[in-house]
């Protein structure tokens, strides 16, 4: 049986969550020389920036103890997600900018800025934490600056009376588990995970880097709970053991209703990590679960034409869109599926401006002025260079996290 995806999809959700006391996970305390880096900020004035960011904590950005003091990093800072968790304290000097307080605000990395590259390290910020720079009722001017040279250096992360959290992913079973580790103190992040069952007490599986903060491990065999796992910080070696963390009878959880895009960073060079609901629709009649049980198959594909009847190219404006930012998931594009660019013109302007591929389907422009709605959006395909144009899509007054849907698509 062939099985006909356009990408490999999962399902992610926040359901299950363990714990261990910090007091039991304290790395040494790392704290680095003044250096400097280039700062702007993005998202909401007193936000926590986008969505939750790449590393995948979603909602907790704007919690305690994160509490919407947060940046996304440039490609050095990110560091492919290995970043995720690090801590750093950042001031900018009032012979840069008079609103400067001159005072240390601790930040963490929580996202990724793919398109900081003009300094070697920078920190594009939460609106939050580069308002938190500034001198008292100082704010709001600091951010109008939008752009700042900044001295920074590498602390410890610090979150007294913060448990360590442990977040299963929605996609875990018996031979696949992942994991999402937040509030890690000192180093923050981390250079390995471990996972021990409890019936092999003396060895130690190593799990893979997935993405952002989240680990993971394929087993050819079904795993052993309850589950122990061994952190190893990035920055000092050392290690700490939760032990029994995962209990027996852990649930994943169900999925949420939103589809993402997923990466199998270490799949084979052709390989579909399914979602329990694509792996058991291959299955006869009544013999999905036990499919299931397989764990690895050898299947057939195809690639195959995206077609969403009577279904338009929607938009859906990300969360941390201002009038200086625009961001965008692109969804429900048929034909080819994937897209090569995606460009933006303001109302009133005959230019085009090019996006950039933010993530996944999202797509983002940076503005060194404020953009002008309503905005239109042209979209060229992947491989056969096709363009459709939605215009006039995002309407004056438009709001972030709200949805535009166009009357166009590749079909159309």
């Amino acid at each position: 049986m062939a099985l006909v995806l356009r990408y490999p999809i999962c399902l992610f959700t926040l359901i299950v969550i363990f714990s261990l006391s910090n007091d039991n996970l304290c790395f040494s305390k790392a704290q680095s020389d003044w250096s400097p880096a280039g700062a702007t900020w993005y998202g909401p004035p007193t936000g926590a920036g986008s969505d939750g960011g790449a590393c995948g904590y979603q909602d907790a950005v704007e919690q305690a103890p994160f509490s919407s003091l947060v940046s996304a990093g440039g490609p050095s800072l990110f560091n492919s997600g290995n970043g995720c968790g690090a801590c750093y304290q950042v001031k900018c000097m009032i012979n840069v900018n008079g609103a400067c307080s001159e005072n240390p605000v601790r930040v963490v990395i929580t996202d990724e800025c793919p398109g900081c590259v003009s300094e070697s390290v920078h920190f594009d910020l939460s609106g939050t934490a580069f308002g938190a720079m500034a001198a008292s009722g100082q704010a709001n001017q600091l951010r109008n600056a939008g752009v700042l040279q900044i001295q920074y250096r590498r602390v410890e992360c610090d979150y007294s009376g913060t448990n360590v959290v442990f977040v299963v992913d929605s996609g875990s079973n018996p031979y696949y588990f992942a994991v999402l580790i937040k509030f890690v103190e000192g180093d923050g992040n981390l250079a390995a995970v471990d996972l021990q069952q409890t019936s092999q007490s003396n060895t130690w599986l190593p799990m893979q880097h997935s993405w952002g903060a989240v680990w993971k491990l394929n087993s050819g065999s079904a795993l052993t709970a309850p589950f122990s796992l061994r952190l190893t910080a990035a920055v000092s070696g050392e290690t700490i053991v939760a032990n029994n963390v995962i209990p027996a009878g852990w649930q994943a959880g169900k999925p949420v209703t939103v589809v993402i895009t997923d990466e199998c960073p270490g799949c084979d060079s052709v390989h579909f990590d399914l979602s329990g609901t694509a792996f058991g629709a291959m299955a006869a009649p009544g013999k999905a679960d036990q499919l299931r049980n397989a764990g690895t198959l050898q299947i057939q594909y195809t690639r195959v034409k995206c077609n969403y009847p009577g279904v338009a190219v929607a938009f859906h404006v990300d969360s941390g869109s201002n009038p200086y930012y625009f961001a965008t998931v692109v969804e429900f594009d048929d034909g080819e599926g994937g897209l090569s660019t995606v460009e933006l013109q303001q109302n009133g302007q005959d230019n085009w401006l090019t996006m950039q591929r933010l993530w996944g389907a999202n797509w983002k422009l940076n503005s060194g002025s404020p953009l002008a709605a309503p905005f239109s959006l042209r979209l060229t395909s992947g491989e056969s260079r096709k363009t459709v144009l939605a215009s006039k899509v995002i309407p004056a007054g438009w709001q972030p996290g709200k949805t535009y849907r166009s009357h166009v698509n590749f079909h159309s």
